[in-house]
């Protein structure tokens, strides 16, 4: 995840997808399979334990908890799956990466992430994994209609990179861990609009410890069997018990961090079903 501050904006006012609404009767999903994007792995995995959030027993280092999310998930019923030929491991991002989701899909990205200038306005963008091809502005029709732009010498995608190739992922959720992903809100809403239930994203550059685990522990939660309504925890609640653990923010437990907040979009009763 990106520790750079690329650029300092003030944080926008999010716009009607973050709004969540109680829908009468949550919707259970039961067949899900589970996908896990990570082009900058090799630096995730160098990172070790800390005292301020200790390591599951037996992870070895915080860029393996997004695989043991995936995991995790598998292995709370037989109608989730999790193939770890697809998690995209030190694997840049790129069409053939966006074509693997689909409809009723645990979509988790990990990486890194930053906030641009475009059309007049701050966006959030994620890195791909490549190196920015400056030669390729006049040729590449990517480049030429800003599906993916430069963001500190690195190529990264744009909410328009989105709309174009993300197909339709109806029922999914996805977990954008990285930084500046839930800056504003234009990223967010591309995937919402591809048909996804809901996105998480962060609001700031974010340490990479606060943010996988978080993530870890989201996802973990969708699991459990909440002892009042007898079901498993919907999205909001698994976000919420894990930033009650762990900090609302990453100011929390890092006091030199940017109070990077992990924020969700789109439907928070979103849950499965065991």
């Amino acid at each position: 995840m990106n520790k750079k501050l690329l650029i300092l904006l003030p944080l926008l006012l999010l716009c009607s997808c973050s709004k969540q609404e109680e829908p009468d009767k949550p919707i259970e999903y039961k067949n899900l399979d589970v996908i896990t994007y990570q082009p900058f792995y090799f630096q995730s995995s160098t990172i070790t334990s800390k005292e301020e959030m200790p390591l599951p027993e037996g992870i070895n280092s915080y860029g393996d908890l997004i695989v043991d999310a995936g995991k995790i998930l598998s292995n709370a019923s037989d109608k989730i799956t999790y193939k770890e030929n697809l998690s995209t491991k030190d694997k840049s991002l790129g069409h053939d990466e966006f074509s693997k989701m689909g409809k009723n899909q645990v979509i988790l990205f990990e990486g890194h992430g930053s906030c641009i200038w475009m059309d007049n306005e701050p966006r959030s963008v994620i890195w791909t994994g490549n190196d920015y091809d400056e030669t390729k502005k006049e040729t590449d029709f990517d480049y030429k209609e800003n599906l993916l732009v430069e963001a500190d010498y690195n190529e990264a995608f744009t909410s328009y990179y989105v709309e174009k190739y993300c197909p339709d992922i109806s029922g999914s959720i996805v977990y954008l861990d990285n930084c500046f992903s839930a800056r504003d809100s234009t990223l967010a809403k591309s995937f919402l609009d591809k048909g996804a239930a809901a996105v998480i994203g962060h609001t700031n550059t974010t340490q990479q410890i606060y943010g996988n685990t978080i993530l870890h522990e989201t996802i973990k939660n969708l699991t459990v069997i909440n002892k009042q309504t007898k079901t498993t925890y919907t999205l909001y609640e698994a976000l919420t018990l894990a930033k009650e653990k762990y900090g609302k923010d990453d100011g929390v437990k890092f006091p030199y961090a940017l109070n990077s907040e992990p924020l969700l979009f789109g439907d928070p009763n979103w849950k499965i079903s065991l």
